[in-house]
């Protein structure tokens, strides 16, 4: 099953390059294939198409970095993709220029980033 927390800030974050006032989106599902990517895919558009921020983190992502949700969320957002020190690792030489140039041709007055924090080679769930 799929669930979708709303929440909304009410103070400011003055490490954050995103305005605290835009709703923040928690999208938490129990297994593998339930939705998860999918509907980020859609908030992610969303968001180019209004031409909104966007900060999409994957924490912890498996079978990396041939699937990578947060490509395809990037895909979709014209986002720059980011990897995290961890997830870094994995990526091989001939693959580096896809994750370390920004695919993005979005204004600078709305930044999209989508990031993976932590992967592993091996396709794993629950």
């Amino acid at each position: 099953q799929l669930s979708l927390q709303l929440s909304r800030a009410a103070s400011t974050d003055a490490s954050s390059q995103l305005p605290i006032e835009l709703p923040a989106y928690t999208i938490w599902g129990a297994n593998t294939g339930v939705g998860k990517t999918l509907a980020s895919v859609g908030l992610a558009h969303a968001a180019k198409r209004l031409q909104l921020p966007l900060l999409y983190i994957k924490p912890v992502q498996t079978g990396f970095p041939q699937d990578s949700d947060a490509r395809l969320v990037a895909q979709a957002s014209d986002s720059s993709l980011q990897l995290g020190q961890h997830a870094a690792h994995l990526v091989k030489p001939e693959q580096a220029a896809l994750w370390s140039t920004s695919q993005s041709s979005q204004p600078a007055s709305a930044p999209r980033v989508c990031k993976v924090v932590h992967a592993w080679a091996a396709p794993m769930s629950p």
